[in-house]
């Protein structure tokens, strides 16, 4: 690679937002309904309280909202409607609600729709119906009676499944320890089923909102043997010497009796803390890499258990290889690690834990993810490697970020730099900025060089903090190291400098030409093609740029790039000569304009404009179903009507549009349509004096409407109010016709300068 190449690699440039349709989804959250806003830049917007909701308003944005998708994952419960416009979004209330709006990093808006808090008194039947149950009994279930709610101790956070345990129906014919019988209340079993139903309608809910989707694979999830997070209490006094919460199997014949107190699915485990979503945690010691460090060199390490990993009839051993997975993953080796659990016919199933850290490793998130996602918000090293099992992260979803980086703290220095890059890539996306630095600064603190994943990283997290020079030498280091993040660097670097305007050589597009054609069937490769096209139109190589978006098209099997051919047609209007410019626009143009970005189509008919094609250029501007149009669109068509010789219509399009621009055309318009004295009215409140004069010239009362002191016309309109003195009283005839003689030569000469003048020159 030259040096030249890399002169032009290290070019600064600086972001400037363009506007686009917004996406905005939601997400469903226990007590308020979440909308994420996906801008371009989050820094300048606004919050307005309406009669009947909220208003989201961006300053500087015109491309609208895409809302198709908001009540996909939330019910009207909160949110009743949604209109948006050219550059706000309004939320109608469902209910008594107040909105939240706050920046999620540089690129989301996040607005939290929640009920305002209940001020009215508590009464005796609410405080009845949500009095917490207590469990007594040695063996069977029934609820405290003779305790009032401010008695009960209130019992720690549960998990799902064991509110679920606690809520089974309770049956009057039951009998507790010492011959009791169970006292059926009729309003606590009313209560009990009221929770019941409760339950069900809220699963029912998430089901059809998606938040709850069915298991791909048959995974048994293993519960941490850790101390119990519930509420002991909550068993009956006669079991306070009892050691262990589970029940021990009769052995004097098959009938067993249950209760409460044998927690399901291995019960010599306490349940662990469970997720937002109620999901329980699994046991955090089976993602602890630093316990599968070896006690020789990687090479001693693999060869001896390789040695051992078939029994002497040829079976495999089990517990060999997944000692031999655990040692590939502690080193980082995702594929070989991947191979050998797929030996075994039950193997992988067996240790879906370790299969989904070998296809993070080898492909920075579990393809499938079906079994770490759900643990996003534990508080262990389980978030890390849950976090690093989504490929994109829904900024609508709830993850524990300070738990996944101290896991990421906790990881051996030479795993430390890839899961870094990923975490960070990751959490920047996700919107958190500080997190995703914090993930690369453990790498930092360490004495290894950054990989050239890891500077990838950084320099994303450079570009999203405004400090675009350190980003672009960063992308030119990750480029030279020929590394597998150089392609994706290099197409990063092209995106960049577009948005900068910055310059892009030859010798780049032809590099980036060299990795689309390597790495065609990856999928990078399609971004790689796009890149290509921007390259070549960005060095002005524009009939080679639109070329190669024809074979993206044959490629891709598509009619249209859009996109694509959006940003060609706008590099191509602002930099290709005009012969150029001409003969691409037309074709262009000619097929399916109306499927061009309305700005690109502007530009495309102003340049028309310019070079005397009006006729074109309200063609590619009027193309497509007529919709709201902004007042740059609207002084665009006036200016062409105006170039077609239709003052009236150009009068029309103006109409509502106010500004300097605007005022200036519409009195032009005046003007051509012989509207002389409010063309110059206008010329007036605008402050452009010598139009202003010129159009009141050209009015019947130019007389009184010109000014003296105005250059040229002043000295013309003062002898036009001049009247000659023929009154008899006059020194005499002698005398009155040689005042005439010397007005008239006054006059002549007055004029003689006007008609040398440059007051007449258009």
């Amino acid at each position: 690679m030259n040096m030249r190449v890399w002169s032009l690699l290290l070019l600064a440039f600086s972001s400037p937002a363009l506007g686009q349709e917004i996406n905005v989804r939601s997400g469903a959250h226990d007590g308020f309904a979440r909308v994420v806003l996906d801008t371009s830049s989050a820094r300048n917007w606004r919050v307005e309280d309406t009669q009947d909701g909220a208003r989201v308003v961006i300053a500087g944005h015109s491309g609208g909202f895409d809302t198709n998708q908001v009540f996909d994952r939330i019910d009207r419960t909160y949110i009743r409607a949604v209109q948006s416009t050219n550059d706000s979004i309004a939320f109608e209330f469902a209910c008594n609600c107040v909105a939240e709006a706050f920046a999620q990093g540089p690129n989301m808006i996040v607005v939290d729709v929640t009920a305002k808090p209940d001020t009215r008194e508590v009464t005796e039947v609410d405080s009845t119906l949500s009095a917490d149950l207590r469990f007594v009994g040695e063996r069977t279930l029934r609820f405290a009676s003779g305790r009032t709610q401010e008695e009960q101790p209130v019992p720690s956070r549960r998990t799902l499944q064991e509110q679920t345990v606690a809520l089974e129906p309770v049956k009057t014919d039951q009998t507790i320890a010492g011959g009791q019988t169970l006292d059926g209340d009729v309003g606590e079993t009313a209560r009990l089923q009221q929770a019941q139903s409760k339950i069900v309608e809220r699963i029912s809910n998430a089901a059809t909102r998606g938040l709850l989707r069915p298991s791909r694979s048959q995974i048994e999830l293993p519960i941490a043997s850790n101390d119990p997070q519930i509420d002991v209490t909550i068993f009956d006094s006669s079991l306070a010497e009892q050691t262990s919460l589970t029940v021990d199997t009769p052995t004097g014949g098959n009938v067993r009796v249950s209760s409460s107190s044998d927690i399901p699915f291995q019960n010599d485990r306490a349940l662990t803390t469970s997720t937002t979503l109620g999901v329980r945690c699994i046991d955090p010691t089976l993602v602890d890499i630093n316990a599968w460090a070896p006690e020789h060199s990687f090479a001693s390490e693999i060869a001896d258990l390789r040695a051992g990993l078939f029994t002497e009839f040829d079976r495999l051993d089990d517990e060999v290889a997944k000692r031999l997975v655990r040692t590939y993953i502690y080193f980082g080796f995702g594929a070989e690690a991947r191979q050998v659990l797929h030996m075994g016919n039950d193997l992988a199933g067996a240790n879906a834990p370790l299969l989904s850290m070998s296809n993070i490793l080898e492909h920075g998130h579990e393809r499938d993810a079906d079994y770490f996602e759900h643990f996003v918000d534990c508080d262990s090293d389980i978030a890390l490697w849950a976090v690093l099992a989504v490929d994109r992260l829904d900024p609508s979803q709830t993850i524990n970020v300070n738990a996944a980086l101290r896991a990421l703290t906790g990881l051996p220095v030479h795993l430390r730099s890839f899961v870094a890059a990923e975490l960070s890539r990751k959490l920047l996306e996700y919107g958190d900025e500080a997190a995703a630095s914090a993930a690369l600064r453990s790498v930092e603190r360490t004495a290894e060089p950054l990989s050239a994943n890891a500077n990838l990283a950084k320099a994303n997290i450079e570009l999203a903090q405004g400090q675009t020079d350190l980003a672009q030498e960063r992308l030119v280091q990750v480029v030279s190291s020929n590394a597998e993040q150089s392609a994706e660097a290099l197409v990063k670097f092209v995106e960049t400098q577009l948005e900068a305007n910055g310059e892009i050589g030859a010798d780049v597009a032809t590099l980036v030409e060299a990795y689309a054609l390597e790495m065609r069937d990856d999928p990078l490769g399609a971004d790689l093609r796009r890149a290509h096209a921007l390259a070549l139109a960005k060095s002005n190589q524009f009939e080679e740029a639109f070329s190669t978006l024809d074979q993206i098209r044959e490629r891709a099997n598509a009619d249209n790039d859009d996109e694509l051919r959006g940003s060609l047609l706008e590099l191509l209007s602002k930099n290709a000569d005009d012969v150029v410019f001409l003969n691409i626009s037309f074709d262009q143009t000619a097929v399916s304009p109306e499927s061009i970005p309305m700005s690109t189509r502007m530009k495309i008919a102003k340049r028309l404009n310019a070079l005397g094609f009006a006729r074109q250029a309200e063609q590619v501007v009027s193309a497509g179903a007529l919709s709201p149009e902004t007042s740059e669109q609207k002084i665009l068509r006036a200016e062409l009507s105006m170039a077609l010789s239709r003052p009236y219509e150009a009068i029309a399009h103006l109409h509502g549009v106010s500004g300097e621009a605007a005022d200036a055309l519409r009195a032009k318009a005046r003007l051509a349509a012989d509207e002389f004295e409010e063309a110059s009215r206008i010329y007036s409140e605008i402050g452009d004096a010598e139009n202003r004069t010129r159009s009141a010239w050209l009015s019947e009362n130019w007389v009184s409407m010109i000014e003296e002191t105005a250059e040229g016309f002043g000295p013309v309109s003062q002898i036009a109010q001049e009247t000659l003195d023929t009154s008899a009283d006059a020194q005499g005839m002698l005398a009155r016709a040689a005042a005439a003689i010397a007005e008239s030569e006054s006059t002549r000469d007055t004029l003689a300068d006007f008609l040398k003048s440059d007051a007449l020159e258009p």
